[in-house]
């Protein structure tokens, strides 16, 4: 339960951050860079925070795809597992908010989020106690996904032709 109170923090932290950004941005603020890197810097720190950290327990592999959301959809409606779905979705929202505002098409950020996930589940192999699952890079990708879209939708954001924001 701790660990979701500290994800929700994290989250409007990094809310914040990335709202201050556009409104600097819109502005023609010259901290607009500045703070879409501590944004990025944030968003990255808090998805390997909540990731990469051994527990207790047996490691699992779960390769199935859809395996672990389609256990949160039908009734009886287990608590746990709707967290955990939404969990990964949410702690990836920040990040592909972020990418967008720097002007990262969506195509790019699918990729950024794809393998940054992918990444994250292989170093789970490796970690006492964690689950290793295909779900996890599904969710993560989508909540990826999701901010990029919230993103472009709220702020008007758009990529740039030529790049991101280096």
């Amino acid at each position: 339960m701790r660990l979701y109170i500290f994800g929700g923090l994290i989250l409007l932290v990094l809310g914040g951050v990335a709202l201050a950004a556009a409104h600097a941005g819109r502005r023609g603020g010259g901290s607009r860079r500045g703070l879409m890197n501590v944004a990025l810097a944030a968003a990255s720190a808090a998805i390997v925070l909540v990731t990469i950290r051994p527990s207790g327990g047996e490691h699992e592999l779960r390769l199935r795809p859809f395996e672990d959301i389609l256990l949160a959809l039908p009734p009886p409606v287990h608590r746990g597992w709707i967290a955990e779905v939404i969990g990964n979705v949410l702690l990836f929202a920040p990040f592909g908010v972020v990418l967008c505002l720097r002007g990262f098409t969506i195509r790019r950020t699918v990729g950024v989020a794809l393998a940054l996930s992918i990444s994250i589940e292989l170093v789970q192999l490796l970690l006492p106690g964690r689950t290793t699952a295909i779900d996890d890079v599904i969710c993560n990708t989508s909540g990826a996904a999701l901010g990029w879209f919230s993103a472009r939708l709220l702020h008007g954001a758009t990529p740039r032709a030529a790049g991101p924001e280096r």
